[in-house]
């Protein structure tokens, strides 16, 4: 029973692996990323100075990132569990795919995981930037576990429960 199932969370987790490469690989994922990135940069180039005075580049400052790039996450969030859910009708691989051992769930569950992996990505791009940014100005008190609290614990949760909206939007067209 254990080693079925280990077997299921690894299928599980490749299946997610391939969706995930499939949403990086895209057009629409690369541009919506670098455009909110450059949205990101820009913001951080400003919060250097308020009514005259420099400021110091600190990790809350840096957590407070664009809205550029939440609405490219909210995006590419929205783009990508349509894109997942109806990828196998637009290549005409449904029949197919509706014949594979593999159970609708499992399928289902793989593409919910790949968008997760996904935000979790772009996420960590608002991170790396911020410490980037952080570097570049010269202060070197980093605290990544403020990083890791704000942008995993708090704001994924809150990416997860748009994705999870729209997955029941999804399943209402269906």
């Amino acid at each position: 029973r254990r080693q079925r199932q280990m077997c299921i969370r690894d299928r599980l987790w490749k299946l997610s692996n391939l969706d995930l490469k499939y949403i990086v690989k895209s057009w629409p994922f690369i541009v919506l990323t670098l455009f909110g990135l450059t949205m990101l940069l820009i913001e951080h180039a400003q919060t250097g100075i308020v009514r005259g005075t420099p400021m110091l580049p600190v990790t809350w400052k840096m957590l407070h990132y664009s809205e550029a790039f939440q609405i490219a996450i909210i995006v590419c969030t929205f783009l990508y569990s349509g894109l997942l859910i109806q990828r196998s009708r637009a290549t005409d691989m449904l029949q197919l795919v509706d014949t594979t051992p593999i159970q609708d769930w499992m399928l289902l569950g793989s593409r919910f995981l790949a968008v997760i992996k996904m935000q979790i990505i772009m996420l960590a791009i608002v991170m790396f930037s911020g410490i980037a940014f952080q570097v570049y100005k010269g202060y070197y008190d980093f605290e990544i576990g403020l990083f890791l609290m704000g942008l995993f614990g708090i704001d994924l949760w809150q990416f997860i429960i748009c994705l999870l909206y729209t997955s029941d939007a999804a399943d209402d067209s269906l």
